[in-house]
Formats: C-alpha cells, structure tokens, sequence
C-alpha cells in the first residue's frame, strides 16, 4: 500500500506543471507587477493610457493591491500625536464624501469616547484605546433596524467601510497626485458589494438592495467604489481606472482593454521563466478567436455493475516424457 504521505493524489496530473493551467487572476497580477518593473514598461503604460500626464521619477510606484486606505491609517497611529482625533476627523469628512447628511456628522463629532464611538460600529470588543478602522465595521451591528442611522447614513456607512477595504489589483502613480488603477480579470467577471449572503439580506430589509430595480442604490460596482475611493484621494481627473480583460470592451464600454492590448503596450523580454510565459500565454493566446480550453472538472461515472461469466478452463499442456 502507498504511503499517504508521500503518494500524489490519483485524480490529479502529477506530471503537468501548475503553470500550464492556473487561472489565478493574482498570479496574473503578480505577473504583469514584475513586467511594469522591467526597463521602461511602466513609462510606455503611462505614456499609452495617460500621455498628458508628466512623470516624476521622484514619485513615481508601481504597486501590486493597492492598499492606501490600510497603511495610512495604521500610519495615522504611529506618527500624528494626537492619533484618534486625527482618525476622527478623516472618518467625518469621508462619510460627508460620500453622501452622509450633515445631522449624521455631527452626532458622530459629539460622540466623546473612543469605545462609545466604536460600539456604534463594532458589537465584539471594540477597542477602548484606538478608534477602529472602517474595514473593521460590521454592517449587522451599525445597519440593524434601531441603530439610529437612517438608510442613507447606512449607505454612506458601507461605502467607507468597502472603500476601506477595496485593493486596486496594480496601481501606476506616475507623481503623487494621479494614479492609473488597473483592475485585472480572466474568467470572473465585476465584483460587486455587498459581497455576503448577510449583508445583502440586511441590506434588501432596509431597502437599500434591489438587483431588479432601475433606481437601485446597491448593489454597487467594484469599479464604481475604487473610482469613488481613489478619486477622494486624488480628485476627480487625476484617477484613470481601466478594466482588463480577456476579451476587451464590449459595446460602447470605456476604460476597458483587452489583455492583449495591454500586453502589447510592453516591451516582453526573452528568456522569461517559463512559469511567467505561460501566464502571458494564457490570457493572450496566439489565436485571438480561440482562447485556450478551460479545464473541465471530471464527472464520476456511474458504471453498469455486471457479473462476469468465468473463462472457459483450458486443459493444461502435458510435459513431455509424462503420461
């Protein structure tokens, strides 16, 4: 019997490399990341997709899951002295960005404590020393029928907590007051939040979500929220979101390539490992009309059980000198 340990699994190719069939859109990024840092690649995508935006070499990042929002507030705890009230001033400017009403801000500015400011937005263990990030906010705690906050104020309040956690797949600052986000998909197609079963039903109770209607305020597109988030950081005019895909624009769409013609934007050197070619390969194959064939799952077949008849016994053959 084979060791279980060291035995591969019977169902899988052993023998075929990962590279060959991975679809994971965040090796793809990883990919494309290690491109953009290669010669001057990251200048032929500025220069193609923004070309009246000067570079600053000073300023200049490429920067694979774009987490500012994250980095900055934990920056916020480490060099500003008066950290939370810092954290609060953000947080009431944001929600006013983004749709609050002017009656939500100020009871949010009365409120005193850091834990009674919390426990408005985290039921388990808010903190009593820092107050919390967005991203740490429950929607079930803050969106519940008697919490205080009308459907508006709910939907400011998702909005800053997704954009707090919404990561651009490769951002491009070509200086430090513009940014090209590109978004990268293979198969899947647009995000879009509420991205849980909880949050949509709370949020459908409240009246907020509704797929069919034509007034909807939620769902909200991925996009949408990077482009809302990124451009309070930015301003409108100095964020260039592009949508990368397979297949490319469909329609009237805009801000939205093909993997091929954001490949054919760079300059692809010789001699790449293989593992990194095939990842080019995959999502830009020779065959524009014909990408390459997905794996498909196997199907267990359910086979006819039959009894099988016994061989018909042959007489055995005499050695010779015997009988």
């Amino acid at each position: 019997m084979p060791d279980p340990q060291t035995a591969p699994a019977p169902l899988f190719d052993a023998g075929r490399p990962y590279f060959l069939f991975n679809r994971e859109e965040r090796h793809l990024a990883g990919v494309l990341f290690h491109l953009l840092c290669l010669g001057d690649n990251a200048d032929r995508l500025c220069s193609r997709l923004c070309p009246n935006w000067p570079v600053r070499k000073e300023e200049f990042g490429v920067y694979l899951e774009y987490s500012y929002f994250r980095d900055a507030w934990d920056e916020i705890g480490r060099r500003v002295p008066d950290p939370n009230a810092r954290k609060r001033e953000i947080l009431l400017v944001m929600l006013a960005a983004f749709g609050g009403r002017p009656e939500l801000v100020a009871a949010l500015a009365l409120s005193t404590g850091v834990e009674e400011f919390n426990r408005r937005f985290v039921r388990h263990r808010p903190s009593k020393t820092d107050i919390q990030s967005p991203a740490t906010w429950q929607v079930g705690t803050f969106g519940i029928e008697g919490s205080g906050f009308t459907p508006e104020d709910l939907l400011a309040l998702c909005k800053l907590k997704w954009a707090f956690r919404a990561k651009p797949d490769v951002v491009v600052q070509p200086s430090l007051g513009r940014a090209i986000c590109l978004e990268l998909k293979l198969e899947s197609g647009k995000a879009s939040y509420p991205a849980t079963g909880a949050e949509i039903r709370l949020l459908r109770e409240r009246g907020l979500y509704d797929e069919g209607s034509a007034e909807r305020r939620l769902p909200m597109r991925q996009t949408k929220l990077q482009r809302l988030a990124m451009e309070h950081l930015f301003g409108a005019g100095n964020v260039a979101l592009v949508f990368i895909t397979r297949d490319g624009p469909r329609g009237e769409e805009r801000e939205h390539l093909s993997w091929r013609s954001l490949i054919e934007m760079l300059e692809i050197p010789t001699g790449l490992p293989q593992f990194a070619q095939a990842a080019i390969d995959r999502c830009c194959p020779l065959n524009k009309e014909a990408p390459p064939p997905r794996e498909k799952p196997m199907r267990a077949r359910r086979r006819r059980t039959t009894v099988a008849s016994p061989p018909a016994s042959k007489p055995r053959p005499r050695l010779a000198g015997t009988a």
